[in-house]
């Protein structure tokens, strides 16, 4: 195992920015803040955490590469992190040049590696040593990209499959596996299984994009591409959805994010973030069901935030849905600096796992860890912070005031981390601890769905017309 390196970044309390669709049952006592946490294993110079399950979440490290001629020259490892004993695990297997683990649950992680040419189809159960070459004999490359615990799903390149990767599904073993594969599309991948269920997304000949759910491993296999999208994708199951994307006249063009129904595609819902005009275009990534409802879920990915309004020009943020009510971003916990990030899977617990990047000519990469934080409740919109001016996300159960906002409250607002910090962050202040209000001053938890394009003015004069009010 590796040593540990961990560098803690503060909490940022959050709220939800538009209520969708219908309702969801309590997840939570109360919607949560999330905290970012950096992890790393000793020695790495760029990770990614790319899917989770169970305490695991699964990703890669690149370390650089002793002995290469070249000085920036690294080695991708696959890596596992156990929360449960807060450690990585290298699970690169001996011999290959590299190795990604994109999927965690029931015991089994699952990605590929290279050695030679074409990728190897890879299963581990938790060690390197453990490591299983899924790749048949007749496949020129293979990516395993989701298991269950007993099968796995992705995606290979065949002799008859003309270069294109069409879907496959294995039961441990490189002899077990089998085409899934709908001969109507020119490709396809599998990107999830559950309960039997396979979900994933293919192109036709016209190379345009469509969403395919298999009911079964031995089902006909469903395309998703309702009338008004152009094109569409499923990445995830959750309950009855469908999880993935469309794009075309029913979304006036941008990609947003849906919760596809497969089998009777009229009830299928759109999920996008409206409200704030920066929200281009939404990405789910994964699911986790929380209960047996409908809407008993929480799913992360990412959402396309403009940089500045009318320039076309978006870097994506990591979010994450809880229920089809609440949508949460949550790149103002990333550090600064960090100007993309991405929300890539979730445990059992509700850890979010991700990463983030600089964008700079290093291309500097970390993975972040968000951590689900139940803030005590706030009082009046100005009261932000604990009597100490600590923000309510970061202590919960702290001493804060009944009877209306304090010095502590202030404190906050104007530390160096409040107000004007979040301010200059533009669109990324979204959800920042001093973002209570709409654009128009009017408080964001009265005013559900209002125009709010980060912290201004109108958190401004939230605050001052708020703070010496008592509590409501």
């Amino acid at each position: 195992m590796f040593n540990t390196n961990r560098r803690k970044v503060l909490p940022t309390v959050f709220a939800g920015c538009l209520v969708v669709v219908g309702t969801a049952a309590p997840i939570f006592a109360q919607t949560p803040s999330y905290a970012a946490t950096v992890l790393a294993p000793s020695g790495s110079v760029d990770t990614f955490f790319y899917g989770a399950g169970g305490a695991i979440a699964v990703g890669t490290a690149e370390f650089p590469a002793i002995g290469s001629p070249f000085p920036d020259a690294r080695n991708a490892h696959a890596i596992l992190w156990n929360s449960a004993t807060s450690s990585f695990t290298d699970l690169h297997p001996e011999g290959f040049s590299g190795s990604y683990a994109f999927s965690a649950r029931n015991g089994q992680q699952v990605g590929y590696g290279f050695i030679g040419q074409g990728n190897r189809a890879l299963l581990w159960t938790g060690s390197a040593a453990s490591m299983v070459d899924l790749t048949a004999s007749y496949m020129d490359s293979a990516t395993l990209t989701d298991t269950d615990g007993q099968f796995q799903v992705g995606g290979a390149i065949t002799p008859n499959s003309e270069g294109s990767s069409v879907a496959f599904i294995w039961n441990g073993t490189a002899e077990s596996a089998v085409q899934i594969h709908p001969v109507i599309l020119a490709e396809s991948y599998a990107y999830a299984i559950r309960d039997g269920r396979i979900a994933g997304t293919g192109s036709d000949f016209d190379f345009m994009q469509l969403g395919v759910y298999w009911p079964s491993a031995t089902a006909e296999a469903i395309l998703v591409r309702p009338s008004g999208y152009d094109e569409t994708s499923i990445v995830d199951i959750v309950g009855p959805w469908a999880v993935g994307t469309g794009t075309g006249f029913a979304t006036g063009g941008p990609r947003h994010a849906i919760l596809w129904d497969p089998i009777n595609l009229a009830n299928s819902v759109d999920i996008h973030p409206t409200g704030n005009p920066a929200y281009i275009n939404s990405y789910p990534a994964k699911a986790l069901s929380t209960g047996p409802g409908p809407n008993d879920f929480i799913i992360v990915g990412s959402v396309a935030v403009e940089t500045s309004p009318g320039s076309g020009e978006t870097l994506e943020h990591a979010c994450v849905w809880i229920g089809p009510s609440t949508f949460i971003d949550l790149h103002s916990t990333v550090p600064a600096g960090y100007v993309l990030s991405k929300a890539t899977g979730i445990d059992s617990n509700g850890n979010i796992y991700g990463w983030a990047t600089d964008l700079a000519a290093s291309s500097d990469y970390i993975a972040i860890r968000w951590s689900p934080v139940t803030a005590p409740a706030s009082c009046n919109p100005a009261d932000i912070a604990c009597d100490d001016g600590t923000p309510l996300a970061q202590a919960p159960g702290c001493t804060n005031s009944t009877t209306g906002p304090n010095e502590g409250d202030y404190n906050a607002f104007f530390s160096a981390e409040g107000f004007f910090f979040q301010a200059g962050q533009g669109t990324a202040g979204i959800g920042g601890t001093c973002d209570i209000a709409c654009d128009d001053g009017n408080a964001r938890s009265t005013n559900p769905g209002c125009t709010n394009n980060g912290v201004n003015e109108g958190d401004y004069n939230c605050f001052f017309n708020n703070l010496f009010l008592p509590c409501v």
